[in-house]
């Protein structure tokens, strides 16, 4: 597991109290060495960012959040940081093109917790700037089981009492993609979300 192979206590992310990264050992396995490009929307300190770093060591990490203000990096080495939203198409478009020409091979969404902006993300990302046989994880999905949080507390066009929308909502109807193919794997935990593209 790659882990194991690093000093965890180095990095300040949620990442590792909340224990996601035995997810992402899984998912990625032995071919985190091949990993050339990462994304992650909504990084906060920053320190997921330097993880991706480390974590694999061939690959360009670029983070994206609304607020960029907060954000320390140490060693900046192959990450690039961009101010902007989750939902803005072209503003996506433009990064990853920047970042990735010939795509990610990972795309971590850690950002809103909404239903709205992270389907917008999904949409602009996943097709065009996701490699064939890589992974979109939409971490902390079930925030919308969540009394106090947006897509939980009152019904709206993303939300009603059957959890039909919001983010609970949108993850059922990836659910339905997959079924119907356009997605080759899900891994759903209480956690997260990880959806690998078909080769």
């Amino acid at each position: 597991m790659r882990s194991a192979q690093l000093d965890l206590q180095k990095y300040d992310t949620d990442k590792v109290r909340n224990g996601y990264l035995r997810w992402y050992d899984a998912l990625v396995g032995e071919s985190f060495e091949r990993v050339t490009a990462v994304l992650e929307l909504g990084v906060h300190r920053g320190g997921s960012l330097e993880l991706w770093r480390d974590y694999f060591p061939a690959a360009r990490v670029a983070g994206i959040d609304a607020d960029i203000s907060g954000a320390r990096i140490g060693d900046s080495t192959r990450i690039e940081l961009f101010e902007g939203k989750q939902d803005d198409r072209a503003f996506l478009h433009e990064v990853a093109l920047r970042i990735a020409p010939d795509r990610f091979d990972l795309i971590v969404d850690d950002a809103s917790h909404l239903a709205e902006p992270s389907a917008a993300s999904f949409r602009a990302l996943y097709d065009a700037h996701l490699k064939p046989g890589g992974w979109y994880v939409i971490e902390d999905w079930a925030t919308g089981y969540l009394g106090d949080w947006p897509d939980g507390k009152k019904p709206s066009r993303w939300r009603s009492r059957s959890h039909e929308a919001g983010m609970v909502g949108w993850v059922k109807r990836l659910i339905d993609d997959e079924v119907r193919g356009r997605l080759a794997e899900m891994t759903i935990t209480p956690g997260l979300v990880a959806i690998r593209k078909p080769s």
